[in-house]
């Protein structure tokens, strides 16, 4: 079977979790079941050679657990932000395009303690927005396709708290 069918496999599992975190109020729910999501993807990402996206996704999954258990305070998310950075720098970047999940794992970091859940919605739906734009690159469509569902499904969510809550 061919790997790029085989990434394309895993990140739909992936993505299928993406989109449902959508319907997720509750921001320490979201930062769990993301946890499942950056595996999945993480996965993909290294098997198709996207390699900052695969790491962006490791350093989600750090940043999440972490925040999970206390509040990140500024010097932690400037840790996570280092850390991202100079795992990427040092991996391979694949080129501008490779400070794109870089880009949207930074602006996640310094906002996942956000305690509105608006601010939270409005950051999922702009960084996956760049994710979209690097899936597209790396012929990641199942991705990409999921990236446009999970703009959708926060941007529906953010409407029914606001008009129907």
């Amino acid at each position: 079977m061919n790997l790029t069918f085989i990434a394309n496999i895993i990140s739909l599992l992936g993505a299928i979790v993406m989109v449902a975190i959508g319907l997720i109020k509750e921001n320490k729910h979201v930062l769990e079941v993301q946890c499942l999501q950056f595996t999945l993807m993480g996965i993909a990402n290294f098997m198709l050679k996207a390699t900052s996206g695969g790491i962006s996704n490791v350093v989600g999954i750090l940043r999440n657990l972490y925040s999970l258990k206390k509040p990140m305070e500024t010097p932690v998310k400037i840790g996570f932000i280092i850390l991202q950075v100079a795992i990427s720098l040092l991996a391979g970047m694949n080129g501008m395009i490779g400070w794109l999940p870089i880009l949207a794992t930074v602006i996640f970091t310094i906002f996942v303690d956000a305690k509105n859940p608006y601010v939270m919605k409005g950051v999922i739906i702009f960084t996956v927005a760049l994710w979209f734009i690097y899936d597209l690159h790396f012929h990641n469509y199942t991705a990409s396709a999921f990236d446009i569902m999970t703009i959708l499904s926060n941007t529906f969510t953010v409407l029914k708290m606001r008009f129907f809550s």
